[in-house]
């Protein structure tokens, strides 16, 4: 049985580690964006459609860092010669205790490791769907999907890998909603740790939640754009249509759940839900983030615990 729970376990978090990476790296995915600088309020600005005129955006080639051949090494000066050290042979040992047998630390046959506890217990299976409102300029407010796997640390704690979508909607009328085609995607990965004031066995259970994710966010922009292309010497290669961006960020957050049926293989509840939005400071084409400022927002969420 643990062999079947800890296959399953790994994979997860090998899993999880992947989504993880590429979710770190895709804001700096842009061949192109790499090389390049330029402010993400100008880019929003040429792609709006009450921009007139050509839509190219000021940029700059970014600060080049020197080759390994430009940085001079360092000498470093030889250690002068001392006197060699002599290792002098212990003396042999008694023949009590070269006879004495190995004594292997195992782990007692029946009994469980920490890490083998810990698997053993059954994983809960989560889908929540959860509405906020938000501080956000230009957001509508936001939706989120999530999918968890957790499971009881102890009677009390209970541990979470979650990986969510959800949306923005955009204000109609707002500079934002000028500006990109459609809603922004947001996706997102982290953990989240639970803390129940209740038996488990109980019908009904309260518990404080508190939790961390990374998100990356995608839009489309309006109308496409154009920017220079630089090489490695900031020197101007030419240029290239972006028509979509991406940023990435943090999502800190704590909270109060309910659960409203909660039985061995069950629970339905309800959570309450106030974070901080954070965004990194470059989009993946390479603009200066100078829109997207830090905003709170107030969550309610609907969330659905199953096991075998």
């Amino acid at each position: 049985m643990k062999n079947i729970l800890f296959i399953p376990c790994n994979k997860l978090i090998v899993l999880g580690l992947m989504v993880l990476l590429i979710m770190v790296l895709l804001p700096g995915c842009s061949s192109s964006g790499a090389n390049r600088r330029g402010k993400l309020s100008d880019a929003m600005g040429k792609a709006s459609d009450k921009h007139e005129g050509d839509r190219k955006t000021n940029t700059e080639p970014s600060p080049g860092w020197e080759s390994e051949e430009d940085v001079e090494q360092e000498t470093v000066p030889a250690k002068p010669a001392g006197k060699a050290r002599v290792k002098t042979a212990s003396p042999p040992d008694s023949g009590v205790a070269a006879n004495r047998p190995k004594v292997e630390e195992a782990t007692p046959a029946g009994k469980d490791t920490a890490i083998d506890s810990v698997l053993a217990r059954p994983s809960w299976f989560s889908l929540s769907f959860g509405k906020a409102l938000t501080t956000q300029d230009g957001f509508a407010g936001l939706n989120q999907l999530d999918f968890t796997l957790g499971g009881y640390i102890s009677q009390q704690w209970r541990g979470e890998m979650i990986a969510g979508v959800g949306y923005a909607p955009v204000k109609e009328g707002s500079e934002l909603r000028n500006s990109l085609e459609d809603n922004v995607i947001i996706l997102s990965i982290g953990a989240a740790s639970k803390y129940y004031f209740t038996p488990q066995h109980t019908f009904l259970g309260n518990y404080f939640l508190v939790g961390l994710n990374l998100n990356v966010m995608l839009w489309q922009y309006k109308n496409s754009i154009e920017a220079d292309v630089y090489d490695e010497n900031g020197n101007v290669t030419g240029t290239e249509e972006i028509d979509s961006d991406g940023l990435g960020g943090l999502d800190i957050y704590l909270g109060m759940g309910f659960n409203l049926a909660q039985t061995r293989h069950f629970q339905l509840g309800i959570e309450a839900v106030p974070g901080i939005l954070l965004w990194g400071f470059q989009t993946r084409e390479g603009f200066d983030n100078d829109v997207f400022k830090p905003a709170v927002y107030a969550k309610l969420k609907v969330v659905i615990n199953f096991r075998k």
